[in-house]
This record gives C-alpha cells, sequence and structure tokens, in this order.
C-alpha cells in the first residue's frame, strides 16, 4: 500500500502528467474523473519545454556528439493523441 503522504504528493497540480497517472494507474479512477486533469498535460510546463526542443517542421532530430552529425528519420508528431 503507497502512503497518503505520497499519494497526495503525486496528485499535486504542478505536474498534470504524474497527477493523471496517478488517478489512473494507482486510484483506478474512470476517464470520465480524469478528463480535466489530462486536459491539461498539453500545456503543462513540462510537456511545453519537451516541444520546444522539436525541429520546427515538427520532428526530433539527433546530433551525434563525436562526428556533430545530425540524423532523423523526419517522422512528424501532430497533437496528441487521445
Amino acid at each position: 500500500m503507497i502512503p497518503v503522504d505520497v499519494i497526495n504528493w503525486l496528485l499535486e497540480p504542478e505536474d498534470p502528467s504524474m497527477r493523471y497517472r496517478t488517478m489512473k494507474e494507482l486510484l483506478d479512477k474512470s476517464q470520465n474523473e480524469v478528463q480535466e486533469t489530462k486536459s491539461l498535460i498539453f500545456d503543462s510546463d513540462s510537456v511545453k519545454t519537451i516541444f520546444e526542443k522539436m525541429h520546427p517542421e515538427g520532428c526530433w532530430l539527433q546530433k551525434n556528439p563525436r562526428t556533430g552529425e545530425v540524423t532523423g528519420d523526419w517522422v512528424k508528431y501532430g497533437a496528441l493523441a487521445s
């Protein structure tokens, strides 16, 4: 059993991704109960930081630290899947 103080920490509103997973995976809440939290994930600071590192054309590239060569398969990423 997970201590209540740990659950409360995981449910803090600052990280909607963690809050959502805690509600779904640890507390077994229904999709209706977690919908509001799920809707906040895309606009959260952590997700924005990740997407700021994406290439402007909407793909991920990787730079080889040894050669400096940039590679990627130009897979395009759209809005988060529902």
